[in-house]
């Protein structure tokens, strides 16, 4: 570690810190080649030494098809396979469900995960369930958390990072994310988010800075103390700029020697030049993959003989320029460029021609394989290929997958990402026979996009599915009233999302006029729970209630339980405030169970949060009238819809009948008001500062 040792002096400091339970996130930046990894590598292995739980991943620039979440799921693969199979559900805890949405290999609670469940309190659930596995560890002794090359990360893995650093902060967790900062584009999501970042009292920075002249000299002495004298130290001195994997390369294999070039991109690659051709092919074609690789892989894609492989490896790993790398269980699995701008110089000498031979030739054997080196090929990866190979007829489907698949673990961003890239490549084809249905990818990635809050993007996708949708019926003479009345539906989502409620009450109206009533669809039940809402959003409850009624007709003869449970929500909101307030609330909570059958965690909260709005309005009234009694009932079941939503059942059934076990006197003086301030302070309640406004001419 040379001229480092003030910098691991401090990320040792805030080790023995986390170990006292004062958790920190430490950012350390600096251009390619500062030496940010071999810094967190000296770390961990101090961390090791100490017992501390290591936990360490790298994120990888999207054009390798990585997928979301890269180093989250890299440190819980290899955390998961290092442990008894035994100990891994209590590793998980009761969240082992949304893990195993990243991991798919772990075994779960049984119960089936939809494909195409998705909402916006997912990715909630799911880094709830990544900061649980870490407090557990975190339960038997410090852990030191490492994210690498945090500058390639996709939205959703800043997201995710973000969230762990702020929840972690009073846990004996160290969070130490590396950056390269030299290539930073301002304005970029990267830059956005290292900013917020920063603002962070928790958060401590540290950029690294080029060695000086005393610690170049050592650098190089320590790599080749033989060759490393007079007018060659000078030189690497004054190229180099401190730069130490600089330094490396120029003071390694006779490079001091030779007249040096001014950047290390030139050095790199003059080093690569002298190496045999053989190893040149394999190091280009080690690029391409952009993974890590295994002989098999490199001699089907080069179409060589393994040992004509292992020959041409050898110089590369002699000259450091690769690496093996070992699997969970610490067994060579295969191996890797030493460093980022390695594999990013032998990768820019390909010739376009061979970039896509390599690529194709990747694709096929990736997709045949389904493994290399112990790590699952992914979808996106394998869309990468078949991209950078330029075969739109195999990258879009590839594409669509990896769609799916982010989907799958609620990386909304990445997920629209892929669609549009999809959607794109498309257009560019000269025959559209590809056999996939464009307007459900439209439709998809509108969901997407409305997931992510891209609600303009969603808006514009979902009208160019209904306009292609339009353009195939006059092209095939073939109408799809019901196709196209659902796509103006989901217009309507889009649309009210986006905050133009006019307009999505018009795409409503449009799904209604197109939408058959014979016979009976999901979809026409669905439109028409829609139009109920809408209905008593604008001040019409009877309106409301008259085609709520006609939703829950038209649900129940298809068996459309969440449009049951949908249109029973607006129905008994609708009863409740236009004179039956008991039947009204019945009716919704009769919706409710529909929605905990059906086990949507998103329309479970909403409906507890209408409910305990509906609650909310009712005692207020109740209060106005001076049924205090009553309006104290009505207020404690508020609390419970709340708390339920909130802060979990059991605690909201306490509240409850710790209210209800007194006279409404006692609930309105005493400790009680402390409850009905607690609520109002919370914002779980407006009702307890009008309680409390009552107090004074009921209670001396």
């Amino acid at each position: 570690m040379v001229g480092r040792e003030g910098e691991l002096a401090r990320l040792d400091d805030a080790l023995e810190r986390a170990a006292e339970g004062l958790g920190r996130t430490i950012v350390i930046g600096g251009e390619a080649g500062i030496g940010k990894t071999r810094l967190v590598t000296a770390l961990e292995a101090r961390a090791r030494d100490r017992n501390v739980s290591v936990l360490t991943g790298a994120c990888l620039p999207a054009a390798s098809g990585s997928a979301p979440y890269a180093p989250y799921v890299e440190w819980l693969r290899r955390l998961t396979r290092s442990m008894d199979p035994g100990r891994v559900p209590g590793l998980l805890g009761p969240a082992r469900d949304e893990i195993s949405r990243l991991l798919p290999e772990l075994p779960n609670s049984g119960r089936v995960i939809p494909a195409g469940e998705r909402d916006r309190g997912g990715s909630s659930r799911l880094f709830e369930a990544v900061l649980a596995v870490i407090e557990r560890l975190a339960g038997d002794g410090p852990v030191l958390v490492v994210i690498e090359d945090v500058q390639w990360a996709d939205e959703d893995t800043l997201a995710l990072t973000t969230f762990l650093s702020r929840n972690l902060r009073e846990a004996p967790v160290l969070f130490v994310v590396t950056i390269r900062t030299d290539e930073l584009e301002a304005g970029s999501a990267v830059a956005r988010w290292l900013a917020e970042l920063d603002l962070d009292d928790w958060v401590d920075r540290i950029e690294l800075q080029p060695l000086g002249r005393t610690e170049v000299l050592a650098l190089v002495r320590s790599i080749d103390a033989s060759s490393a004298t007079g007018e060659s130290l000078e030189s690497i001195v004054e190229r180099s700029g401190g730069n130490p994997f600089f330094v490396e390369q120029l003071a390694s294999g006779g490079a001091t020697r030779q007249k040096l070039p001014q950047r290390l991109r030139d050095v790199l690659g003059a080093r690569m030049a002298d190496l045999p051709d053989p190893t040149r092919d394999v190091l280009r074609a080690t690029a391409a993959a952009g993974r890590r690789v295994d002989d098999p892989l490199i001699a089907e894609v080069l179409q060589r003989p393994e040992t004509a492989i292992a020959d041409a490896l050898r110089p590369a790993l002699a000259g450091a320029i690769l690496v093996e790398v070992v699997d969970a269980n610490g067994r060579p699995s295969g191996y890797a460029f030493r460093h980022a701008l390695l594999a990013e110089v032998a990768y820019d000498s390909l010739l376009i021609g061979e970039r896509d031979r390599l690529h194709a030739a990747f694709g096929r054997e990736l997709e045949r394989r389904g493994e290399i080196a112990g790590i699952d090929v992914t979808s996106a990866e394998l869309a990468h290929h078949w991209v950078a190979a330029r075969d739109a007829e195999r990258a879009i489907p590839a594409l669509i997958d990896a769609a799916r698949d982010a989907e799958r673990v609620y990386a909304f961003r990445e997920a629209l990402r892929h669609h549009e890239a999809a959607l794109e490549l498309w257009d560019r084809l000269d025959d559209h026979s590809i056999d996939i249905d464009r307007i459900a990818v439209l439709q998809r990635a509108a969901e997407c996009a409305v997931l992510s809050g891209a609600y303009g993007r969603a808006v514009e996708l979902g009208r160019e599915a209904i306009a292609t949708a339009e353009i195939d019926a006059i092209a095939t003479g073939r109408p799809d009233p019901l196709r196209l009345g659902g796509l103006h539906d989901r217009l309507r989502w889009f649309l009210w999302e986006a905050g133009d409620r006019i307009a999505a009450e018009a795409a409503v109206d449009e799904a209604l006029r197109l939408i058959p009533e014979s016979p009976p669809s999901p979809t026409r039940a669905r439109a028409l729970g829609q139009a109920a809402g809408f209905r008593l959003v604008a001040g019409d409850p009877i309106g409301a209630r008259d085609i709520a009624r006609e939703a829950i007709s038209v649900a129940r003869q298809v068996s459309a339980t969440s449009e049951e449970a949908f249109a029973m929500g607006v129905l008994g909101w609708s009863e409740a405030v236009t004179g039956d307030p008991d039947s009204g609330i019945a009716i919704y909570r009769g919706a409710l169970s529909l929605a905990e059958e059906l086990g949507g965690v998103e329309g479970i909260a909403l409906g507890h949060a209408n409910l305990a709005a509906l609650l909310d309005g009712l005692a207020a009234l109740l209060v106005e009238r001076a049924d205090l009694r009553r309006g104290a009932e009505v207020a404690t079941a508020q609390a419970r819809a709340t708390a339920r939503m909130v802060i979990g059942l059991p605690v909201a059934a306490l509240l409850a009948l710790w209210l209800l076990d007194r006279p409404a006197l006692a609930m309105l003086a005493g400790s009680p008001i402390g409850w009905i301030s607690l609520m109002t302070s919370a914002g779980l309640c407006v009702l307890g500062s009008r309680l409390i406004a009552r107090l004074g001419t009921v209670v001396p």
